[in-house]
């Protein structure tokens, strides 16, 4: 890894040494590796259907190393919950419609939502009936996408924006975000993000209103690329330049990390069987992790100023 500042090279330095500013126990969290599986192509991000026992995983499919080019590559796999392959290409190019190097997805009434550059597609679950498309007028880069259950929240990484998409009415509208924003989560009414490139974690502002608010963290992470919710409002960030997983308490002050991966990019998380995936984008592999609650391991009360 080449560190091109000073302070990605201060988290370098951090991640490689071990330091994450908080003792081991202060996550309450765990993950243990329990498989891994292979031969993808540039895979970018993962959907869990946990109701449905199905697991999406977005390929890029690029040999240029590129992963924005609208070149016509991209396919989707879909996995058992254990990892096993039902269909390496659930849904690819074909003659009648093209991927574009397919990102983040969300699932939400029956359908598979995908971000394909600057545009959306509609994926039905049913793989017969065909992929539709909902079009972002000015959207260059567009990356991850959440759902509060409602409306979809996009990230464009280029533009430096999300979108709130309306999907009874079509309309979108801009939500501030900061540089290079990539990946976005929604939770119990709020919305987050993680900039890429600026090394910090934000809470969003849904109305699109507000400035983002960052988290202070930037210190910890070389390149952020997925985020998490956990059930206690705390969070799971994936760093593709830092090859790990880590933790961030709800209170935003303590960060850990909890597993070594290589460029692990868009996470997912199983919560009914208490799984967590991470698409290794240069690996070509997905690791499955078993994520454990901790008992009593809630952080001492900090100093004023302290994050360790």
């Amino acid at each position: 890894m080449i560190c091109r500042n000073v302070a990605v090279c201060v988290a370098c330095a951090l991640l490689l040494s071990g330091f994450t500013g908080c003792t081991a126990n202060r996550a309450g969290w765990e993950l243990k590796k329990i498989g891994e599986i292979g031969d993808f192509n540039w895979p970018e991000a993962i959907r869990v259907d946990h109701e449905a026992k199905r697991v999406f995983v977005a390929n890029i499919e690029t040999s240029t190393k590129g992963g924005w080019e609208a070149d016509g590559k991209g396919f989707i796999s879909v996995l058992y919950p254990d990892g096993s392959v039902i269909e390496r290409k659930w849904r690819s190019s074909n003659a009648d419609f093209t991927f574009n190097a397919p990102k983040g997805m969300t699932i939400l009434n029956e359908h598979l939502y995908i971000a394909d550059i600057s545009r959306l597609l509609v994926c039905p679950l049913d793989a017969e009936k065909p992929i539709r498309v909902i079009d972002i007028p000015g959207a260059q880069w567009l990356n991850d996408i959440s759902t509060d259950g409602n409306d979809l929240y996009v990230s464009d990484t280029k533009s430096a924006k999300a979108y709130r998409v309306d999907l009874i009415t079509g309309t979108h509208n801009e939500i501030k975000a900061p540089e290079w924003i990539n990946g976005i989560t929604s939770h119990k009414g709020h919305l987050y993000c993680v900039s890429i490139k600026l090394h910090e974690l934000y809470e969003l502002d849904p109305s699109g209103e507000r400035d983002p608010i960052p988290f202070g963290l930037k210190e910890y992470f070389v390149g952020p690329d997925g985020i998490e919710v956990l059930k206690d409002d705390s969070f799971i960030i994936s760093d593709v330049k830092g090859d790990r997983l880590l933790h961030v308490t709800a209170d935003r002050k303590y960060v850990s990390t909890l597993a070594e991966v290589p460029c692990p990019a868009d996470i997912a998380i199983d919560p009914k069987r208490n799984l967590l995936y991470a698409p290794s984008l240069f690996e070509n592999k997905v690791t499955i992790f078993k994520l454990t609650s901790l008992p009593n391991t809630k952080p001492n009360k900090p100093d004023a100023n302290s994050r360790d």
